[in-house]
């Protein structure tokens, strides 16, 4: 079954105990999800493409605005995007495993695992190519957990400071910005969810 013959689920039937899901035969599957991107970004202009980019930007909400929101978007959306609104509100919206404060990013600085993989770089660089020997191995973490007090008094101290590049201070101000904005309502969530989507998704006309 295409994403034209699937019915449109409606907030109606989402948001109360009657919620019906999507015809088992015609699970949202990740191939299908792939291909619905790959559709939208043959024509970087088509406005399904611009209604995917703020669906999207959804976790820059604070969480009790997230069912509201995705209701309003939910009533907007086109046939071919029911199995993609349908998704994202099973997984995310309703997820019996991630509460919604679990993935909202609001108001939050850091909001990847940059961190953690720049740290795990350093370590690899550190310990050599190929093959560890597991004692080494033990060795260089017990180095790494001895710096750990240390490292916590610096930052809690103000001595030791993240690096952030100066592309990146521009885009955290321009969000923060957006976040500020929204928080004096000088703009509404969708306003919000564009601002985001514009500074972290790829260019629309």
């Amino acid at each position: 079954m295409g994403f034209g013959e699937v019915n449109k689920l409606h907030t109606g039937s989402r948001g109360g105990d009657n919620y019906e899901t999507v015809n088992e035969e015609s699970p949202v599957t990740k191939s299908s999800m792939c291909h619905l991107s790959l559709n939208l970004r043959d024509d970087a202009t088509n406005e399904r493409f611009k209604f995917v980019l703020k669906l999207l930007a959804l976790p820059f909400l604070p969480p009790e605005h997230f069912q509201e929101t995705f209701e309003r978007l939910d009533d907007r959306a086109s046939e071919a995007l029911a199995p993609v609104m349908d998704y994202v509100y099973r997984t995310w919206i309703r997820s019996p495993v991630f509460e919604i404060h679990h993935w909202s990013v609001f108001m939050t600085a850091i909001r990847t695992n940059n961190d953690v993989e720049g740290w795990h770089n350093k370590l690899n660089t550190g310990v050599a190519t190929g093959a560890v020997p597991f004692y080494h191995l033990v060795s260089v973490l017990y180095v790494e957990a001895s710096d750990i007090s240390l490292g916590m008094k610096m930052v809690s101290e103000g001595k030791m400071q993240r690096y952030q590049r100066k592309k990146t201070r521009q885009m955290e101000g321009r969000v923060f910005s957006l976040w500020q904005q929204y928080c004096e309502r000088t703009i509404n969530a969708s306003q919000l969810l564009q601002g985001c989507a514009s500074i972290y998704g790829p260019p629309v006309h």
